[in-house]
């Protein structure tokens, strides 16, 4: 039997994300990638993966990991600026977009701090980017993440939400998901794990 075309195994294989739980797209994921490697760009930049935090090496702050400061398999920090692992050649934003991405940052961080508790299992980051060829007409585009978990009274009970958004010149694409864990040890019963995501887009032209 033939092997089915790349077309026919990426749709396949998402048509297959759609339908597994949630909580495993990270297994999931790896999974088919494995399977069909020629693939496993297409499937992580179509793939909403739950957000995942790293610490930064250097300034030792915490940040997300998303499709916007991943070059390959190595992740670009907002706060220094470095690849971890180090990356000589990876992507980053210039000097000027630069220095919006690290006001941008603080900005969003004091937000944070403000409304999801500061001490809590909370992080956020922004991250920038050019559009366009360059030249004085080049735009930028940015996407802004935040991430909250909470912990119900039983220590076997909680949750969590994360937020993404993406703006750029005429556009604003926003994904949210969130994840509920039950689990008791009280009653013979299996434990609960439920999550969901929603997405969205948006578009009007500039004045």
């Amino acid at each position: 039997m033939a092997a089915p075309d790349l077309t026919t195994a990426l749709r396949a294989g998402l048509n297959l994300m759609r339908r597994l739980p949630p909580r495993d797209v990270h297994q999931n994921l790896s999974g088919l990638t494995a399977m069909r490697p020629e693939l496993t760009e297409e499937f992580l930049q179509r793939v909403d993966q739950p957000l995942q935090t790293r610490v930064c090496s250097e300034t030792k702050r915490r940040y997300l990991l998303c499709d916007y400061n991943r070059d390959g398999d190595v992740y670009r920090s907002p706060w220094s600026n470095a690849y971890d692992p180090p990356l000589e050649d990876g992507f980053a934003p210039s000097a000027a977009l630069r220095e919006l991405e690290v006001a941008a940052n603080e900005v969003f961080d004091a937000y944070r701090e403000a409304y999801y508790e500061a001490h809590s299992n909370s992080v956020s980051s922004v991250y920038m980017w050019e559009l366009g060829g360059g030249g004085s007409d080049v735009g930028f585009a940015s996407c802004w993440l935040i991430k909250k978990g909470a912990y119900l009274e039983s220590s076997a009970s909680g949750g969590g939400w994360a937020a993404a958004r993406v703006a750029c010149e005429v556009s604003m694409a926003s994904t949210r998901r969130s994840q509920l864990r039950e689990h008791s040890n009280a009653a013979p019963v299996a434990p609960i794990s439920l999550g969901a995501g929603l997405q969205g887009r948006a578009a009007q032209p500039l004045p």
